[in-house]
């Protein structure tokens, strides 16, 4: 299988946080690696994630310096084959990856 690297940067989504987690571990391609870049969060968004004993979900910390840092520090951290992005505030299809896949290897 062709890992897919799913960039997640997030500050504040404890609301949020373990739906977007639970749609991303359900999907029907299972070989991702979720990368999620704390900014700083006030609240447990960072804590939620730590939790989950996935080893295919790594969790980085950024200083408060917004999303395009984040996701600048995500990128040194890619390991997969085909790179998206996600926000912490929505939920993915559970056929969405392997979707993406398909998608790739048409073309």
């Amino acid at each position: 299988m062709e890992t897919i690297s799913i960039l997640l940067p997030f500050k504040n989504e404890e609301a949020y946080i373990q739906e977007c987690i639970a749609s991303i571990k359900a999907q029907t391609h299972n070989d991702w690696q979720l990368i999620a870049v704390d900014d700083h969060s006030d609240d447990q968004s960072r804590t939620l994630l730590e939790k989950e004993k996935d080893p295919r979900i790594e969790v980085y910390t950024n200083e408060r310096k917004g999303i395009l840092p984040a996701l600048q520090t995500a990128q040194k951290h890619i390991k997969g084959t085909y790179v998206t992005r996600m926000d912490a505030d929505d939920i993915m299809p559970i056929h969405k990856l392997e979707s993406l896949l398909k998608l790739v290897r048409s073309k």
